[in-house]
């Protein structure tokens, strides 16, 4: 399920929710992005998605050979 999310910066970032655990999101349940500029902006995303209904999300770059 894709989601765009705004962070505290102005920025928006896409980012794609996932409930499964797969191999190439090493840190579980999470969220993937693929634009560069939410790995400097990871921490104040991660913040704003406490509590998520997904439970404890953290952000991991996406992995680029997944589609």
């Amino acid at each position: 399920m894709a989601k765009i999310l705004r962070g505290l910066n102005g920025r928006e970032y896409p980012v794609e929710l996932q409930a499964d655990f797969t191999p190439h999101n090493r840190f579980g349940d999470g969220v993937r992005t693929n634009t560069p500029a939410a790995v400097e902006s990871r921490a104040v995303l991660a913040r704003r998605l406490r509590g998520h209904a997904l439970g404890p999300v953290r952000l991991v770059p996406k992995d680029p050979a997944q589609p």
